[in-house]
């Protein structure tokens, strides 16, 4: 039997409904390997379904890392932040928390570099000089930005 590895998708809020979906799609099989198959959850259908009992957006996003499913086991073997180049590096608040929360857990943080088709390993954030909400800290990556 082939375990599931259970992935959480880390879109902006203005990702459309047809993108995210397509991008669950492609990610699914990429995220497979090993004896795992992969589940991808859009950002968007987590928040609707558990952001209320966390408080809101705040609450609910730095808890993803952590959330369990009703037996205990974690609900997210690790998160993907699609973005379009390997330089768009700087992410916003709830997408900063996000990806913290999976690192202090010690779960997988992938950045997905959609013009180069490819994953790379998320190795810490970088907190911003400011409080710009859509730049609140840069993702460090594996091999660093080019």
């Amino acid at each position: 039997m082939q375990q599931i590895g259970r992935w959480f998708l880390a879109h902006s809020r203005g990702t459309s409904v047809p993108e995210i979906e397509q991008m669950c799609a492609e990610l699914e099989p990429r995220l497979c390997g090993g004896g795992w198959l992969a589940q991808v959850t859009p950002g968007r259908d987590d928040f609707s379904m558990r952001a209320a009992a966390e408080g809101g957006w705040k609450g609910w996003a730095r808890g993803i890392g952590v959330a369990e499913s009703w037996d205990g086991s974690p609900l997210y073997h690790g998160c993907v932040v699609p973005v379009h180049t390997r330089n768009d590096l700087w992410v916003g608040r709830a997408t900063a928390d996000i990806v913290q929360s999976f690192l202090w857990e010690s779960k997988h943080a992938m950045l997905w570099i959609l013009s180069e088709e490819r994953l790379v390993r998320v190795t810490d954030i970088q907190r911003g000089p400011d409080d710009e909400y859509k730049r609140w800290a840069k993702l460090i990556i594996e091999g660093g930005a080019e």
